[in-house]
């Protein structure tokens, strides 16, 4: 399962998802449905983002199900629905979509996972702009803005201050600079990390 999620941080999907399979397959050998949730999430998160959604949707429900059955201290059930909800997202079912998010929001509230909130709001927010409702998109993505700062999640400030610089251009002419010149230093704190990166995974191979 570290060896899938090593090559899914990688972008490498099929190969993250060849390893993510075996964790599966050990899981129920060895009867452990906290390792056989894990693996099943990240195979249905690894469709999703190689596009293959019936599979993404197979897998997410899967998880989505084991979730609402095992301790609720795993925590793991508000991203399983923020899962369904990307998935439904990119089948173009923005109703069904926007109310799995929401019961996202809801379920991490009472979970305790803080972490989820600016992927969610942010994913929202730009829900909102393709269906051109920037009020709304702007009020989301302030949202992911500021939930991306109390928890620290520098590629939320990227995303959520690269959004607002857009959302607010030709509406405020000191907003859209404010926010292009966050997103360009959370950039280069980015590409430094990259770089980092980098050189271990030449140490690694």
């Amino acid at each position: 399962n570290d060896i899938g999620n090593i090559y899914e941080r990688m972008g490498d999907y099929d190969k993250a998802l060849a390893n993510f399979n075996r964790s599966q397959h050990y899981a129920i050998l060895t009867n452990n449905p906290v390792m056989l949730l894990t693996s099943i999430s990240s195979m249905g998160f690894n469709y999703y983002k190689l596009d293959k959604l019936d599979s993404a949707l197979k897998y997410a429900q899967q998880a989505y199900d084991i979730s609402k059955s095992t301790q609720k201290n795993i925590g793991r059930l508000p991203w399983q629905i923020a899962l369904l909800g990307g998935i439904q997202d990119k089948m173009g079912n923005t109703n069904i979509a926007l109310a799995y998010y929401r019961d996202a929001l809801v379920k991490a509230e009472e979970y305790d996972q803080e972490t989820l909130f600016p992927y969610v709001y942010q994913v929202m927010a730009v829900l909102y702009k393709n269906m051109n409702r920037i009020d709304s998109a702007i009020f989301y993505g302030e949202k992911a803005f500021e939930t991306s700062q109390q928890v620290n999640f520098i590629n939320g400030l990227v995303d959520g201050s690269t959004l607002l610089a857009d959302l607010y251009a030709g509406r405020n002419n000191n907003l859209p600079v404010h926010y292009f010149k966050i997103s360009s230093a959370m950039k280069d704190s980015i590409f430094s990390e990259d770089k980092i990166r980098q050189v271990q995974n030449v140490t690694l191979n």
